[in-house]
């Protein structure tokens, strides 16, 4: 989105945990040095917690605290960075020292050149915070990822020799189980590695399941994530449970319900996409 306003989504304190603790059976016609295995996202190694610059401006506060080592950054409050982003899709704007203000509520009501809008007034109302002297803090708009698939977490990076078998062998398994509120700590992970990467809109397909697709949208609006989020739709191989005209015909009907309850839903910041398969 072009400029730096909208919704600040803070990074979770901690690294999300990964839920899967199991793996499949590796194919039995896999070499045993290429047999696919559980993937783990790998982890930014930990930083040091960052304090807040010894060469804040007179009057400035401290933050708010610190949890697990992370410092926790409570609005209203000010950034004070090198500001980069693209305010027309042509254009790339930097301000070496800018400042993003944060109201009560987490949205970003102003951004520019401190010179121009840091007052003492301003200091006097929010927490301030700004990277120590032998460092560099950029700001920038939350990134967007235009495609991604939430039922296929747990099975990144299986690998196949065709996509046909990887289809078969690990997609289509890991979205049949993509059902029922036990799925919550699996959506929950998804979308905090996705904040913790910096990216806070995402489009995404669920599998053909309903009530895990409406558990995506109700996790997405208890992170304040920008979410457009799919049931998946097939008529026909639907995991090989149902005939294709049953199948096409409870799809719509569930399609249409999701989206008459979630979209535009919180605020605007969930959309419902059809998406067939």
């Amino acid at each position: 989105a072009p400029g730096l306003t909208g919704r600040w989504c803070p990074r979770p304190p901690n690294p999300p945990s990964h839920p899967f603790t199991s793996e499949p059976p590796a194919p039995q016609t896999a070499p045993p040095s290429h047999q696919p295995r559980l993937f783990t996202p790998p982890r930014v190694k930990p930083r040091p917690p960052r304090a807040v610059s010894s060469h804040r401006t007179p009057g400035t506060r401290r933050l708010a605290g610190r949890r697990d080592g992370a410092i926790v950054l409570s609005p209203p409050m000010i950034i004070r960075a090198t500001l980069l982003d693209a305010p027309t899709p042509d254009t790339l704007r930097s301000v070496q020292d800018g400042i993003l203000i944060v109201d009560s509520t987490g949205t970003i009501t102003t951004s520019g050149p401190a010179s121009e809008l840091l007052t003492e007034a301003l200091l006097s109302e929010h927490e301030v915070f700004e990277s120590p002297k032998d460092a560099r803090l950029l700001c920038l708009p939350g990134l967007i990822d235009l495609h991604t698939h939430l039922p296929q977490y747990p099975v990144v990076a299986r690998r196949e020799e065709a996509l046909l078998p990887w289809l078969k062998r690990h997609i289509f398994p890991a979205e049949l189980e993509f059902q029922g509120p036990g799925q919550r700590s699996l959506i929950g992970a998804f979308f905090d590695e996705l904040l913790a990467n910096g990216t806070t809109t995402a489009v995404l397909y669920a599998a053909v399941w309903e009530d895990s697709t409406a558990l995506a949208f109700e996790i997405a609006a208890e992170k304040g994530l920008r979410a457009v989020i799919g049931k998946m739709m097939m008529d026909e191989g639907s995991y090989g449970e149902s005939h294709p005209a049953e199948a096409r015909r409870k799809s719509l009907d569930e399609t249409r319900r999701l989206a008459e309850q979630w979209h535009g839903a919180n605020n605007g910041l969930l959309d419902y996409a059809v998406s067939p398969r």
